[in-house]
This record gives structure tokens, sequence and C-alpha cells, in this order.
């Protein structure tokens, strides 16, 4: 059975006649009932239950309505054709799932006719709603759209713009309006299409499109690898005028940081530490351990595995937000003196480094701009060079090498920890499973060439004896030089050869063996 009705909340006496109510189809089969929308109100006084046409003609819409009443008890109806052809029993339920399915597959089509920016407000609810995006991304990725549709709408006057548009055409026009009129250096506009190829890619997921958004090679260009020396970070190390303990901090400082210690009793409860001396700590410990700023911050004593009878390794433990892949690092002495400075009277769900007066992490903008004027004090003034181009142009300026602690960030940490492991020769896939990567060809760029590989490397190149006589010149007989050494011992002939460069020393040593 299949009839319309409207929906009462309340008895129908406590309605005026005037009162809208919702209406409904209703399907009843074997005892089972389902209710399905139609979108309408009607007034009380405007529904005749006993009619075809229900919605009296009191209503002025009364045509529209009651069409869409067939249309809905239509639909119902086909659907239980289908059921019923397909040799199933039409149960409501049943009945109710067919028509999501078409109703679904309506809403798709339609999707496909959506422009760019009405897709873009669900993408952006999409991102909000993803627990595995951090926030910082997030707002990376709504900045870049803002970007976008700004383009989009002002320099292209578009107001209604199709997925299918993000085609070669968009990518030549968007990279020439980022060079020309935002100054944008070519690492930005790459991460820029990155995240345009992960909307075409969710909005395809969603069946909203059959798009796929054409390959892009942007140059990035080489620089040089930014990392700190092994010299410069004992150079941190030994830095001790940051420390509260040293009367002399506060010509540097006068912000401090406040470990609440749960683990002790009594006045002991508090250790206190200037923000220098933290951000100095923090930056010497996640170059021994090669994490990401944010998993750095939020390490817990829990991360830490102490030795035991059965197993005497030490390490930590933690799993990168940003892949939620599993890494353990050893020990090593200098993060584990810091561990031990740090984790001092805490308990196991505390942090490791103490937070911020307000309670807070550390964030990551507070820390770049710390270590940039600490590591100037340090002395960390080793010049490299960072370019940024612009399409086919470096960016004015940044050709030119300058002191390392202008440049410095978080970023230095994980590069530090590779390049320590590359140049302390640790195989491939052991520094690969320490640093969590899991994309190789990142992996691979801290494995460039540094500049003094380069001319260690041309030290073994063309090297020469140039005290010998040179090709052009009369080159003594074997005569000759036996007669220059005649009456001369063995050792003493051999050595006369090698100071005349006749020989070299490891010819020398061998005629020794030989002699013996």
């Amino acid at each position: 059975m299949i009839y319309p009705a409207i929906v009462l909340r309340k008895p129908k006496h406590l309605y005026a006649k005037g009162d809208e109510v919702s209406v409904v189809v209703f399907y009843y089969f074997k005892g089972k009932k389902a209710k399905f929308s139609t979108s309408i109100k009607v007034r009380i006084k405007d529904w005749d239950s006993e009619s075809d046409t229900p919605v009296r003609r009191s209503d002025k819409e009364h045509q529209v309505k009651n069409l869409k009443i067939k249309e809905v008890e239509l639909a119902i109806r086909k659907a239980i054709e289908r059921i019923l052809l397909d040799d199933l029993i039409p149960y409501p339920s049943l009945v109710r799932s067919r028509l999501e399915r078409v109703e679904r597959t309506k809403e798709k089509q339609t999707k496909q006719e959506f422009d760019f920016f009405l897709l873009l407000d669900e993408f952006f609810k999409s991102v909000d709603l993803n627990t595995d995006i951090t926030p910082s991304t997030k707002k990376t990725i709504f900045s870049i759209f803002n970007q976008v549709v700004g383009f989009l709408k002002f320099q292209k006057s578009a107001n209604h713009f199709f997925i299918d548009q993000l085609d070669e055409g968009f990518i030549e026009e968007y990279q020439w309006y980022c060079v020309n009129e935002k100054k944008l250096s070519n690492a930005t506009i790459h991460s820029h299409f990155r995240k345009v190829r992960s909307f075409v890619n969710w909005a395809k997921r969603r069946g909203y499109t059959e798009h796929t958004f054409p390959r892009f090679k942007i140059s990035i260009g080489e620089n040089d690898i930014v990392f700190l020396q092994r010299d410069e970070i004992l150079k941190l190390y030994y830095f001790d005028q940051f420390d509260y303990s040293n009367e002399n901090h506060r010509r540097y400082t006068t912000e401090y940081f406040e470990d609440n210690l749960k683990g002790l009793k009594g006045d002991a409860q508090k250790r206190t530490y200037t923000n220098w001396e933290v951000y100095k700590d923090m930056l010497i410990f996640g170059c021994g351990v090669g994490c990401r700023f944010g998993d750095l911050v939020s390490l817990k004593i829990d991360n830490v595995k102490y030795k035991t009878k059965s197993d005497p390794s030490e390490y930590i433990r933690f799993t990168m937000a940003k892949t939620q892949k599993e890494v353990k690092i050893p020990f090593n002495q200098l993060t584990y003196t810091i561990y031990k400075k740090y984790s001092k009277g805490k308990t196991i769900d505390q942090y490791i480094f103490p937070l911020t007066p307000y309670g807070n992490l550390i964030s990551n903008q507070k820390f770049n701009e710390n270590i940039k004027l600490l590591s100037k004090v340090v002395g960390l003034n080793r010049r490299v060079v960072k370019k940024q181009y612009i399409g086919r142009d470096v960016k004015a300026g940044t050709e030119l090498s300058q002191p390392i602690h202008d440049i410095i960030s978080s970023h230095i940490v994980r590069r530090t920890f590779i390049r320590e492991g590359v140049n302390s020769n640790l195989p491939y896939h052991i520094i690969r499973s320490m640093s969590g990567h899991t994309d190789d060809k990142v992996f691979k760029s801290y494995f460039n060439t540094l500049t003094e590989e380069i001319e260690r490397g041309m030290e073994k190149m063309f090297v020469f004896d140039l005290k010998r006589a040179s090709p052009n010149e009369e080159v003594q007989s074997e005569l000759e030089i036996d007669s220059a050494t005649k009456g001369l011992s063995s050792v003493s002939k051999y050595r006369a050869w090698l100071e005349e460069g006749l020989i070299s020393r490891d010819e020398f040593l061998d005629l020794l063996a030989r002699e013996k």
C-alpha cells in the first residue's frame, strides 16, 4: 500500500488551521513500513487525505505539490517493479535502499555539472574533517586555494569554472601569474600544483569528474645541502651562556620556561630554564634524532625504551605524525645527556621538553625565530648558498652566500641527522629506516654531493710527481743510475732512488721487503 500523509508532531486538535506541516509518502508491505520525504509542506486546512489530489485548490501551489507527491509515489512503484523483476521480495527497507542508490547516482551526475567553486567548498569541508592532515597542512591548503580562486576570479574573470578546465592551459597561465605577478619561487609554485592535483584526485574519487590533472614539471634547481657540521653542533653544545644557572644569561634573554616535575615531592617540583637554553637543546637533540619539529615537541618520557637485563638497548621510539610510521632511534652521547637533563623528576605521561608559560607546546614559528638569534650569538657563521628560482631566473639576492644563522630553521635537524649518517658511512637502508622516509626520491636528495666531497675526490685525480723528469727531457739510463749509486748499500741505493723521484714510496717499501 502506497499513500501520502501529513506528519503531525502533536495531536491534530492542537494545530491551528494555518499551521504548516510536512508531507510524506508511506509504503506498507507485510507489516513493515517505510516513510519517504516529498520535501513539501502544506497548511492543515489545505490537506484532504481522502482525495487523489490531497493538496486542495486553496493552496496556490496545489498543482506543483500534487505533482511532486505523484512523482514520489511513482518512484516507489518503479523501485518495487525492479525488485520484483530481480525475483526479490519488495520489503520497505529494500525499496528505500534502491531509491537511495538512484538518488546518489543523480547527485553524482548533478555534481559533475558543478563548477570548481562549488566543489571547492565541499573539498574544504573534507579537508577540515580529515584527522590525518595536520593543522599546519590544512592551513597551507586553504591558503593555496585562496590564491587559486583569486587568480580565476580576478585575473581570468571566471564566475564559473569547471574541473576539466584545470588543464595544461591552466598550468601555463597560473605559472605565469605566480612568476610575474606574485613573484613566487618555483618550489612554491610546484607545491601549489601538487595541491591542485590532490583536489582533482579527490573529486575523481568522489565521482564528480573523470578528469585527470596533467603532468607538470617545474625546475626547482639545486642548492647547498644546509645542515650543521659536527664542529657546529659541539659549538652549540658547549655554549653555556644561555643556561639559567649561568648568571650571564640575562645578557641574552629574560624569558623562561618552567617544568612541573610530577615525579618529585616537596619544594623540588619545579625546574626553570631560559627559553634560549631550551631552544638550543631542542636543536641539538633534534639533530641527533632526525624527526620533524611536530614530532620533536610531542615526544614524551614514555617514548623512551630503557635497557633491561634481557635487552640492554636504549632508544627513542615514536610514530611520525606525517607518515604514521614508527621509528626507533638509538641514543647517542648528545641526545642521552640532554634527555637526562630534561627527564629527571618527570612521569611517563609528561613531555620531554617543557611547555610554554601558557601551557602549550612550543610553536615552530617561535622556535625558528629564536634559533636564528641564538645561532648568531654562538657564532654559526659558515656561509652557504640557498638559491630560490622564479621561472628560469634566480631570485635577486638568493644567489649570494649568507651566514647559516640567517637561514637556519627546524628543517635543519632532519638534514643534519641524515647527512651525519651518510658521512658516517651508515648503510642506506639503516639511515632510511631511522629517518622514516617513505619517498625514495625525497630521501635520495640528501645524498647530493657536497663541495668538500668533490675536493676530496679531486685530490685523487691527476696526481703526478712533478719533481720527476719531464717527458721532453732526456732521462737517465739505467746504466747512469747504477753508476750514480755505485758503492751504496742496497737500502741506501733504494732511498736515493726514492729521493730522486725515480721510484714511488710503495715501490721503495716493496724493495725493502724483498731485501729482508
